[in-house]
């Protein structure tokens, strides 16, 4: 099977030391501005996923503006080689930027190369180039001259998640100093080696040629120490407060790009100084005779639980734009004529939720079973021609759902499978309910926190009465205990706030409309022999809609039917002991599909 890779602008792997990791390179359509290339260096964890389509906006309008530029993915994170538990993460990550400054210098040509860096991402660009990294330049975000203090600002944030789900606390599933942070884990080694960083301690080469540009964050000043560091040191230094950092950083559906900052920092690189400060040079595209600069490759191959994969960038044309997409497949044996197919996490691009689904992509690639992780229009690295908002309307479209069913067309056209397991969370698990009701090539279907199987505006509005009824309730209820009302205002609260008064008067009208179509789609899947899976968090109101219409009571119709429950109320399930959980149910929903399609993965799939 021949898979097309993206060549020139777009997905690159670099072949860095120790892990390869992907990066994605945006040149300009014309002759490069100023000699200047731009590598970004993201942050960690969560705000990486937030600020992820921020970035991508960020680095497409600086090539607009005549500027190479590339986005760098860390080891351990996004699609990159490594795992979290490696040892020595702090040491590869430093290594990756100072690699990838090296490439992006040789790749472009350019003769300054211009370090962005966020957060985490500013700490190791200031720290690759006290390594020797062919830096010129800094622009530092969020960044601060002690490890420590910016390990306590991820840990705070890391608190405020974890008091929305106090259920899911469980210290004790960590060792070692291990840190759960908001999903993400950072082994007791990284964080104890991040923690002992002070970027004033170490020989970043300064004088009247590099230039740092330090960016205050939503109304707090930029580090103090770190700009007299810099300023000692004889760079020339820029503050600025731009004023967007925290719309950048909400929810990936939500998250705005930060349109301040960007305009800032063309501004401040077009006042750079250099060999061609003010004048015109070319894009350097080909550095070798096969068109790809040094340490550049367009697959990654890694080793998976004693077996050889192999990860491939691609694009999909699906007749609603091309959508990316990356192709996990074995290579030590033949592969298993079902692939699995991620068609979406909601707003959260291909790797899914605290990067899960290259986890899972991985292992089930080194078992014999391919799979491809997808991002559909205006998710991820996907455009999206309509150029429409990732509103609930969008996301819970026909159109979306036909371009799920484009993306299993253009896998079979390529040779890649006959039959699928398509697979989604959120957005994702509605596409997959929807392609997979009315296509019989999908053998099995994994649907974990569906909301509804149809949306509408009217059923939206309905569950979020019910939800702010039910808070309503609970807060009173706290302000009862604190405040010590009387026995007569505590009964009069009740009366007005019992279940039973609550459910008189919303009836639920558009839930029950749904029934006779939910029981459409079971018995389709029941038909077909359909492997399905849905996998729900507690309060899930799927999970409640299931139970009010008599369709749980009727599972039993539907052997291949399954409901399964995780003990969190975490749409995301973020809690690092809560993540083995989802792993098992659909490793052992993967095993089912197979067996009943006649054929067999290497091994168990099991954890």
């Amino acid at each position: 099977m021949s898979v097309h890779a993206v060549v020139g602008g777009g997905p690159v792997v670099l072949s860095a030391k120790p892990d390869p990791v992907l990066a994605f390179l945006h040149l300009p359509r014309s002759a490069s501005r100023a000699g200047v290339a731009v590598l970004f260096c993201p942050p960690f964890g969560w705000e990486e996923v937030c600020s992820y389509r921020a970035l991508r906006t960020w680095a497409d309008k600086l090539a607009e503006a005549g500027f190479v530029a590339a986005r760098l993915g860390l080891p351990s994170t996004g699609d990159s080689a490594g795992s979290p538990t490696d040892p020595e993460r702090l040491s590869a990550w430093v290594a990756a930027v100072q690699q990838g400054a090296d490439w992006l210098r040789d790749r472009s040509g350019a003769d300054r190369v211009v370090a962005i860096g966020i957060g985490l991402g500013g700490t190791l660009a200031c720290s690759a180039v006290a390594r020797g990294a062919p830096i010129d330049d800094l622009v530092l975000w969020s960044v601060r001259a002690r490890g420590a203090a910016l390990l306590r600002e991820m840990r705070a944030f890391s608190r405020v998640i974890a008091d929305l789900f106090p259920g899911d606390a469980r210290p004790e599933s960590l060792t070692s100093g291990d840190l759960d942070l908001a999903g993400f884990l950072m082994t007791g080694e990284t964080a104890r080696a991040l923690e002992a960083v002070d970027l004033r301690e170490l020989a970043i080469p300064c004088g009247e040629t590099r230039r740092v540009l330090l960016l205050g964050r939503d109304g707090l000043p930029v580090d103090g120490s770190l700009r007299e560091h810099f300023e000692r040191a004889g760079a020339a230094v820029t503050i600025v407060s731009t004023g967007d950092y925290t719309p950048m950083m909400l929810e990936p559906q939500d998250a705005a790009t930060p349109r301040n900052t960007i305009a800032t920092t063309l501004s401040w690189l077009g006042g750079g100084s250099g060999a061609r400060a003010r004048g015109e040079g070319p894009v350097r595209a080909d550095t070798t005779p096969h068109g790809t600069a040094r340490d550049e490759q367009s697959t990654m191959d890694l080793v998976c639980d004693g077996s050889s994969i192999r990860e491939t960038p691609l694009r999909l044309e699906t007749g609603q734009g091309e959508v990316f997409g990356v192709l996990t497949e074995c290579l030590d044996a033949p592969t298993s004529p079902v692939c699995a197919v991620w068609v979406g996490s909601g707003a959260l691009r291909h790797i899914g939720p605290n990067r899960m689904w290259v986890e899972v992509a991985r292992r089930w690639a080194a078992r014999g079973v391919t799979t491809v992780r997808v991002d559909l229009a205006g998710i991820g690295e996907s455009e999206d021609p309509t150029g429409q908002p990732l509103t609930n309307a969008n996301l819970y479209s026909e159109p979306r759902i036909e371009q799920a069913r484009a993306v299993l067309d253009q896998l079979a056209a390529r040779g890649l499978a006959d039959r699928f397991v398509l697979c989604g969370l959120c957005a994702g698990a509605y596409w997959t309910l929807h392609v997979a009701v009315g296509d019989e090539r999908v053998v099995g279907a994994m649907m974990i926190n569906l909301y509804a199987f149809t949306w509408s505006e009217a059923l939206a509005a309905e569950r979020e009465t019910s939800a702010a009824l039910r808070g309503l309730r609970s807060a009173l209820w706290r302000r009862v205990l604190r405040l010590r009302m009387s026995r007569e205002l505590m009964s009069r609260s009740a009366h007005r706030l019992r279940p039973a008064r609550i459910r008189a008067g919303m009836r639920r009208p558009a839930e029950r409309a749904q029934a006779a179509e939910a029981r459409r789609a079971l018995e389709a899947f029941g038909a077909r022999g359909t492997q399905a899976l849905f996998l729900l968090s507690q309060g899930e109101a799927l999970h409640g809609q299931l139970s009010r219409l008599g369709l749980l009571a009727e599972l039993d119709r539907w052997p291949n039917v399954r409901v399964e429950a995780l003990p969190t109320r975490d749409h995301v399930f973020r809690a690092l002991w809560l993540q083995p959980l989802v792993h098992d149910s659909v490793d052992r929903a993967l095993e089912r599909t197979l067996e009943a399609a006649g054929v067999g993965a290497r091994g168990s799939l099991v954890r």
